[in-house]
């Protein structure tokens, strides 16, 4: 009777820590889905993947501020955006004035000052969703014409710059 108790017993005990361990995992998994699904960043440094021109580049992410390090972000991408708004803002034919005059432009269109030198802070509930595991952000401040737009994969845990001039993609290690 005594031996039939113990293994009882003993069977008792396993189930009970069978089910804690399988409570666990499930809480575990819970956390890693609610990672990849939510519309935040994950934080941490994203170095650059095979960028030729800016290898020690890299962004880090801190909660909803981004800071972009060893990158000339208006050498990529500002000639080319100043440029579409003063066209569009020149051109009769379509009528729009931004407002603003063309100093207040190039002086509005520093990428770095926005990036390298100051965190961005993102709106997460304005992220897009583009598929499963990845949003597309739209990096711009409040009434300012210039930015980035970034695509950000939970799932690989990358950060790409999605802009037409440059395409760069970020790796978290």
């Amino acid at each position: 009777m005594q031996d039939y108790m113990k293994r009882t017993g003993i069977r008792k005990l396993l189930l009970i820590i069978l089910g804690v361990g399988a409570a666990v995992a499930v809480l575990f998994a819970v956390k890693f889905v609610l990672r990849l699904t939510g519309n935040k960043i994950g934080s941490g440094r994203y170095h650059a993947v095979d960028c030729g021109m800016y290898p020690d580049a890299y962004i880090e992410v801190d909660g909803t501020g981004i800071r972009f390090g060893n990158i000339d972000l208006n050498a990529l991408y500002r000639k080319n955006q100043l440029e579409n708004i003063l066209k569009i803002q020149h051109d009769e034919d379509i009528a729009f004035d931004t407002g603003f005059s063309d100093e207040e432009l190039e002086e509005m269109s520093d990428l770095n000052k926005m990036f390298v030198e100051n965190t961005f802070e993102y709106d997460p509930d304005l992220a897009t969703k583009d598929g499963t595991y990845t949003k597309l952000y739209r990096c711009y401040c409040d009434g300012n014409l210039f930015g980035l737009y970034l695509k950000y994969d939970a799932w690989n845990r990358t950060i790409t710059i999605t802009n037409q001039q440059a395409v760069i993609e970020f790796r978290k290690e």
